[in-house]
């Protein structure tokens, strides 16, 4: 189940960034996702995921923490460059992973 998600997080992603912007910012984009899911993966199990799976678990990552932080009142911390894209992300991965766990006690092991 988890691998699926990847997938189709990942086609997505690759949809709405070429159909945005171009191969550039496609490529900045994948590098935050992958630095974003090394980064949580580090701090979930000790390792990343791979490079697919960094790269998916950093979008997951900042669709989660976007919208937990817009919840919570916290829009100044999404103002911020890409350090701000960077905590949201994190911490909206770290999220996501805890609550796919909830479903499947082998998510991201």
């Amino acid at each position: 189940m988890g691998t699926v998600f990847f997938v189709v997080m990942f086609a997505l992603a690759l949809t709405l960034v070429t159909s945005l912007g171009g191969i550039v910012q496609l490529l900045i984009a994948m590098l935050v996702w992958m630095f974003v899911g090394n980064i949580a993966g580090q701090l979930i199990r000790g390792e990343d995921y791979g490079v697919v799976g960094n790269i998916a678990l950093g979008l997951a990552g900042g669709f989660v923490g976007t919208h937990l932080f817009n919840f919570l009142g916290w829009h100044s911390i999404l103002g911020l460059p890409i350090i701000g894209f960077i905590i949201t992300g994190v911490v909206g991965a770290v999220v996501f992973i805890f609550m796919m766990r909830l479903v499947d006690k082998n998510f991201a092991r």
